[in-house]
């Protein structure tokens, strides 16, 4: 037998048997007819003997344990070592491995890889930012309602509408309604076009056109001037004398109302931070010296009665507010300024 010629001839013999087994199992690959089975025996005297057929019964351990992770069975006399998974009995040493399973193995591989862990990761991330924001803006709502509101001061549109709110609040506190009627932003259809009016206050002490600019910088102009002039640092720009602007609504009143111009009154509320630079027209004012000026003593050139037929008056010619009646003035504008 193979195993005493290896006894014989000793340990270098035995190792030289292995080895050419073991060339030989890889030489023959995986079409080999047949392949020899390595086992791992146990000697008499303790030591591992390696043969092609299973142990005999004398050197056969008590217990025959799974192949090893190399493919060689072994045997044991203490008892074997708890295996995590069973491997196949036809296991090998030296032998390639089977083509068939190799697919399934991929393809357990490529079901159970894991997705890539970015989108899993951004995801907290992109929830604690965004919570953060949610916070910072619920505790600082005010502080961003003001830099909307300043911002949108800063246009032209914004500042006028605001400055006419301003008188508007100001003559509805200041003013009686007993004794004062008021219109804002009244329009008012002549032979010649229309004409917008900013406030109109009418009592039995007359008529009271106001006109309201919201300005800023110096302004240089004096009451018998067509135009005015706003300087803001080394801007300058010119506008039309409001004083000039105010005599057109008085005469349309005059015209439509029958109202003499000597029982009028033309007012020019600045609103904002301008300043005259070459003396302030006495009926120029501010905001809140709207009230002294329309409050200052005056005879009466009607009755009380006549003032609310006046009223009504303006009430019944006045034109419906909005963008329809608004362009329509532009367009009057537009046409009085080409001739």
């Amino acid at each position: 037998m193979i195993d005493a010629q290896m006894r014989r001839r000793g340990p270098l013999s035995k190792r030289f048997k292995i080895m050419l087994m073991m060339a030989a199992a890889l030489a023959a690959g995986p079409h080999a007819a047949a392949e020899p089975e390595i086992y791992q025996c146990i000697g008499p005297d303790g030591s591992k003997v390696f043969a092609d057929h299973p142990c005999d019964e004398g050197l056969k351990a008590p217990y025959e344990c799974h192949p090893a992770s190399n493919g060689v069975r072994t045997f044991g006399d203490k008892g074997c070592a708890a295996q995590s998974a069973p491997q196949p009995a036809a296991a090998r040493v030296g032998t390639a491995p089977s083509a068939s399973p190799e697919p399934a193995k991929q393809a357990t591989l490529t079901a159970s890889a894991p997705a890539s862990p970015m989108p899993d990761l951004l995801k907290p991330m992109w929830s604690a930012v965004i919570n953060a924001l949610i916070q910072l803006i619920t505790q600082l709502w005010w502080v961003i309602a003001i830099i909307i509101v300043l911002g949108l001061v800063r246009l032209p549109v914004v500042k006028g509408y605001l400055g006419e709110l301003l008188v508007r609040i100001v003559l509805r506190i200041g003013l009686p309604r007993s004794e004062y009627t008021v219109f804002n932003h009244l329009t008012l259809r002549a032979s010649d076009g229309t004409t917008q009016i900013d406030h109109l206050v009418i009592s039995r002490f007359g008529l009271f056109v106001i006109e309201t600019k919201t300005m800023k910088g110096w302004i240089f102009g004096r009451a018998n001037e067509a135009t005015w002039t706003q300087q803001t640092y080394r801007r300058k720009e010119q506008f039309q004398n409001p004083l000039r602007q105010n005599y057109r609504h008085m005469a349309v009143l005059e015209e439509l109302l029958g109202i003499a111009m000597s029982q009028q009154y033309s007012l020019i509320a600045f609103v904002g931070s301008a300043e005259f630079r070459t003396g302030r027209p006495p009926q120029v004012v501010s905001a809140f010296g709207l009230l002294p000026a329309i409050k200052s003593e005056r005879p009466a050139v009607c009755s009380s009665s006549e003032a609310q037929a006046i009223s009504r008056r303006v009430e019944a010619l006045k034109l419906a507010k909005g963008r329809t009646t608004n362009r329509l003035h532009v367009a009057d504008l537009a046409r009085r300024h080409q001739r």
